[in-house]
């Protein structure tokens, strides 16, 4: 049975939360996968959109990327996610290939949401990271041959990096850490602090000796930053977290010399991103980041930062904490927006703001048929009703 298109409009910019980034190694392009079903390709020194990646969607969250990567030799772009049409019993990795935008290649036969995927450095790997019970895989970039597995998991992968040598270390929503050799078989795994589960965020330091890792406690939205041994998983040192009491860390990177380490704030307000020197030893700077909550963080060559949130946004930070891109969407944002929306007592104006805070504010006259914007809000309008006495069956 054939299945209908589904349009959708190009907005020149994601619609839905950006929920993973990546740059190339030669630091010419970022990609990003987002809830609204779209992996556009950007030119990151000016955030020009080059093309969209669009794999197979469909209706409800069928379609949406939670994951994407880009190979070494900066040719190919991974994604997954809920990646499968509706006739479909099983999920797929789709490659496109970065020039000319085609789908090259699918891999197929994953009974489980796609949540992660990364490339080994020298691109002779790609780990994919699955929901609940999937466990993880390891494909042989080659043919795409299943080199390595572990179902052994009791709960989603949250996050997936490999160092230099080929090893591999992801965290689960099950509370554990584990580490692979470069012939994936596990080496070691570590329980999380108590209390806490590890987070989204997982790094080698750049010669694989360290290991970043965020924690969180979403009981008490409290959460912890660890460096742990890049050989048997024992703990090293704990980053200052001074301040960052309210929310929790999200994702981490070192930066290409593993002189700084970076992590992004993923819950309560504000977003930022906390920069460490010394490796995570160091003092520590804030940056005011986002709208919402970091959900990506890549380093880049000449010592900048690259980063996503849900809002959705991505910018770059250059080598001296200067934001030199800051790239938002083109649609209103009505959250925390109930105390601008008011009206006049016969009925005859509405007003609202289309950004967060009452910022931006709108008018709606019935009488003139027309909606305009104005510097302020204006006063003697009140809240709408929205309960009253009465009613029943």
């Amino acid at each position: 049975m054939r299945e209908e298109p589904i349009l959708r409009m190009e907005m020149g910019m994601h619609s839905a939360w950006i929920t993973c980034i990546a740059v190339d190694p030669q630091n010419r392009f970022i990609v990003t996968g987002a809830q609204d079903k779209t992996i556009p390709l950007w030119e990151l020194s000016t955030g020009k959109l080059v093309r969209v990646f669009r794999p197979q969607i469909g209706e409800g969250p069928t379609g949406m990327i939670f994951a994407v990567a880009v190979s070494p030799d900066g040719k190919m772009i991974a994604c997954g996610g809920m990646t499968k049409s509706e006739s479909e019993t099983f999920y797929s990795i789709y490659l496109f290939d970065r020039e000319s935008g085609k789908l090259v290649q699918r891999i197929g036969g994953l009974s489980y949401i796609i949540l992660r995927i990364a490339y080994s450095k020298d691109g002779r790997f790609l780990v994919v990271g699955m929901g609940k019970g999937g466990g993880i895989r390891i494909y042989r970039t080659s043919d795409y041959s299943i080199v390595g597995e572990d179902g052994d998991y009791g709960d989603a992968i949250y996050g997936a990096d490999f160092d230099g040598n080929g090893r591999l270390v992801t965290t689960s929503k099950d509370g554990f850490i584990r580490l692979y050799g470069s012939d994936f078989k596990l080496v070691t795994k570590r329980k999380a602090p108590d209390g806490f589960k590890p987070g989204w965020g997982v790094r080698f330091s750049p010669d694989g000796s360290s290991i970043a890792v965020t924690f969180f406690d979403d009981t008490i939205l409290s959460g912890k930053l660890d460096v742990l041994s890049g050989k048997d998983l024992s703990h090293q040192y704990s980053p200052d977290l001074k301040g960052l009491t309210r929310g929790f860390l999200g994702p981490v990177c070192w930066s290409m010399d593993g002189k700084f380490l970076y992590a992004g704030k993923q819950s309560r307000l504000p977003f930022i991103i906390r920069k460490w020197s010394e490796g995570g030893k160091g003092p520590h700077k804030d940056f005011d980041a986002a709208e919402s909550r970091i959900h990506g963080l890549v380093s880049l060559k000449d010592g900048g930062i690259v980063f996503a949130s849900a809002y959705p946004s991505f910018g770059v930070f250059d080598a001296k904490d200067k934001k030199v891109l800051h790239m938002t969407p083109p649609i209103a944002d009505y959250r925390w927006g109930q105390k601008s929306f008011l009206v006049s007592k016969n009925g005859d104006r509405i007003q609202f703001c289309y950004e967060r805070l009452g910022k931006f504010p709108a008018r709606f006259s019935v009488i003139e048929r027309s909606l305009k914007t104005y510097p302020a809000l204006e006063l003697g309008l009140w809240p709408p009703v929205t309960q009253a006495s009465g009613g029943g069956d």
